[in-house]
């Protein structure tokens, strides 16, 4: 069963990685960032992960942010590592080494072949006695993991005590499996911040975005102090840039690299993947920045 002391709500902010203008990682902007989202009041952050540009960092750029995100936030927000190797061994190495450097639990990513198989591979991890442990949950094609398999590691394993969905159809899912468990399985939205207010209204703990972190926190706040409409016309205000930055990767890592630079958080926005992001991006997202800053000075208009 799991640890029934285990408790998270609210926005868990997905780190992203700032560069130098050698395309070095800053971990002076990134310090910035993980204080400017604790000053918001985000409850964790996820690092690294797709938001980090984890592909284009190596392992010990990857243990590093763990670190510099600890060391600002640590006993003020959770840490979230993320682990995602193909090996038992390789995944074990790790959750060490990002457990030593700061991280209060772990999301972890596996591979399916069959439930017998991921049972044996969560074991394995829970058997070294984790603080915690988050499933993830991933398919943009179709309903990702079944119900009963992740049910079956929260009622099997202690250290199991959530799932980040991020499938094709989340709000279904959310619902089922807060049902089943009568609400004491923590969700979180890796997927459908768009949809924020209906996730909320669902009971979903828990919502993982980059950046904005006023506007989200704000949004998150004001509904859980009973101010739903307050909430939703935050959220509405800031649907266009919400929209705009969910429909690509690579366009929410650039967008928000931007936004940060230009609230002096970042030195850069400048990115290790390759991104399209022509002159209509550069002047929308100019647009959008704008607005940005805009709601952010005006929080107590909603």
């Amino acid at each position: 069963m799991a640890n029934p002391s285990f408790k998270l709500e609210g926005i868990v902010t997905t780190v992203l990685t700032p560069f130098t203008p050698e395309l070095k990682v800053d971990y002076g902007s990134l310090q910035r960032e993980i204080q400017a989202a604790v000053d918001a009041g985000s409850s964790g952050f996820l690092v690294p992960c797709l938001a980090s540009e984890i592909a284009h960092l190596t392992y010990d750029e990857r243990r590093e942010l763990v670190r510099a995100t600890a060391e600002v936030a640590k006993g003020k927000a959770a840490i979230i590592a993320s682990i995602n190797a193909p090996t038992g061994k390789e995944r074990l190495t790790l959750l060490e080494d990002f457990l030593k450097n700061g991280a209060d639990g772990a999301n972890v990513m596996l591979d399916y072949t069959t439930n017998d198989q991921y049972l044996r591979d969560i074991r394995e991890i829970d058997d070294t006695r984790p603080p915690f442990l988050i499933l993830q949950d991933v398919d943009g094609a179709g309903d990702g993991l079944k119900d009963e398999l992740l049910l079956a590691c929260f009622d099997q394993f202690e250290s199991v005590v959530g799932v980040k969905v991020e499938v094709k159809n989340n709000n279904p899912k959310y619902t089922r499996l807060l049902a089943a468990t009568e609400g004491r399985l923590n969700i979180s939205s890796g997927k459908g911040n768009e949809q924020l207010i209906e996730l909320l209204d669902r009971g979903v703990q828990v919502v993982m975005p980059s950046g904005l972190f006023e506007i989200f926190n704000g949004i998150y706040s004001r509904y859980a102090s009973g101010n739903r409409d307050g909430a939703k016309r935050l959220f509405y205000a800031a649907l266009p840039i919400i929209a705009y930055t969910r429909q690509d990767g690579t366009i929410n890592r650039a967008f928000h690299k931007r936004y940060l630079q230009e609230t002096g958080i970042f030195r850069t926005a400048l990115t290790r993947e390759t991104a399209y992001y022509d002159a209509v991006n550069e002047a929308y997202t100019r647009e959008l920045i704008d607005l940005a800053r805009s709601i952010a000075e005006n929080l107590d208009q909603y």
